[in-house]
């Protein structure tokens, strides 16, 4: 599948309003796009499935979940701790501590969990479990910030 890049507006900024130079010293004004020798730039933040927004990755998805409205959901500790350490819960499990989950469909959300005045945007994945999406490092992390005995 095809994946959505997104970067920060800064660097957003940077390419589209830096003036470029070119050989033999002409400059290309800011203000709109220069060709670049560039294999990518930012991170992937979404999987697309037949050109609909499918999963969320957890690379830049701190970039992306402050402004999505729609399937993201607070998640506490008790409940994030379960999962983190015996699996993700059934929809109907889960509803009991994220009543928001209940009437969602079915695929990609994400679960925004709060310590400390710090956020965690949490790629997760709503199929017959409730299940996070995010690699072993970050876990590890996760873990350690929850205060969780973490056996690597």
């Amino acid at each position: 599948g095809s994946k959505i890049y997104t970067i920060p507006n800064e660097i957003h900024d940077w390419f589209w309003l830096g003036e470029r130079m070119l050989r033999r010293g002409r400059k290309l004004p800011g203000g709109h796009w220069h060709p670049f020798q560039i294999i990518q730039a930012g991170l992937p933040t979404w999987e697309l499935r037949k050109g609909i927004l499918q999963r969320p990755t957890s690379k830049g998805i701190h970039i992306t979940a402050p402004k999505c409205g729609k399937h993201v959901h607070d998640i506490g500790q008790e409940l994030l701790t379960t999962i983190l350490t015996k699996g993700g819960p059934s929809i109907e499990e889960a509803s009991l501590s994220i009543p928001t989950i209940e009437n969602e469909r079915l695929g990609g959300v994400v679960l925004r969990f709060t310590k400390e005045e710090f956020t965690w945007w949490l790629p997760a994945w709503l199929g017959g479990k409730l299940t996070l999406m995010i690699p072993d490092a970050e876990r590890l992390l996760l873990s350690h910030a929850m205060g969780l005995e973490v056996v690597a």
